[in-house]
């Protein structure tokens, strides 16, 4: 976005929310310590968005705002047309090596799938890097034991930002992120696990969690339903 446009986006906003709780321009200014001038300038996208007026005129309104990054538009397009089309063998690859963890470590506690992958799983078109899972909390020693009986696998190592953790027991401090010899699992524990939405695949059935709860949780997962949304529109 040029410099012309963010101005116009940033000032719409700040109207936007000045107008929300019934605020004149000079009461704004008065109130952030700026003219109303300055107020009206940039609320027409006529003033440059300096970071020090931006914090002064937002934070009267009892607002911060938030940097955050996406992909462009373009890219993010042809990411999403490329899950569309090879989503499902993605999907099935980690569920298979899912299952095959489930198998081979026995005793698993109930996991409910999260993350892009369970967004992919309800249909949304993007690529899930990794197995993201819910356990509750109360099952955690029988996550410890299954995650004990794992071959080959190592946890994340916040120190070295890297899979050369030698500590994989969850119970023990750090990011619950574990590298398999064919995928990275990813676990979040919860106090209740949510009510999951079932998705009936050929021979079984998985448990996945509600999008809007994913969406909440996963940028990358926001973003893509955002463009989705914002398509839907042209």
């Amino acid at each position: 976005m040029d410099e012309v446009g963010l101005s116009v986006k940033l000032g719409r906003l700040l109207r936007a929310e000045r107008e929300c709780r019934g605020l004149t321009q000079q009461r704004l200014a008065s109130q952030a310590g700026v003219t109303s001038q300055q107020v009206s300038l940039f609320e027409a996208g006529r003033q440059q968005p300096t970071t020090r007026l931006m914090e002064a005129m937002f934070g009267a309104l009892g607002l911060q705002l938030r940097v955050d990054v996406e992909q462009l538009d373009s890219e993010l397009d042809i990411a999403m047309e490329r899950a569309a089309s090879d989503g499902p063998q993605w999907c099935e690859s980690l569920l298979f090596q899912l299952q095959f963890m489930r198998d081979f470590g026995k005793d698993a506690p109930r996991m409910i799938l999260d993350g892009p992958l369970a967004a992919c799983l309800l249909g949304l078109p993007i690529k899930p890097e990794r197995i993201d899972i819910l356990v509750a909390e109360h099952d955690l020693d029988m996550f410890a034991g299954w995650i004990s009986r794992q071959l080959n696998i190592s946890r994340y190592n916040e120190r070295s930002r890297d899979y050369s953790g030698y500590r994989s027991d969850p119970r023990l401090p750090g990011r619950l992120q574990w590298a398999t010899p064919t995928a990275e699992l990813a676990a979040k524990l919860m106090a209740v696990l949510p009510e999951p939405v079932v998705v009936r695949l050929e021979e079984r059935e998985v448990e996945v969690r509600p999008l809007l709860e994913v969406i909440a949780d996963h940028p990358d997962v926001a973003r893509v339903v955002g463009r989705c949304r914002k398509r839907s529109l042209h």
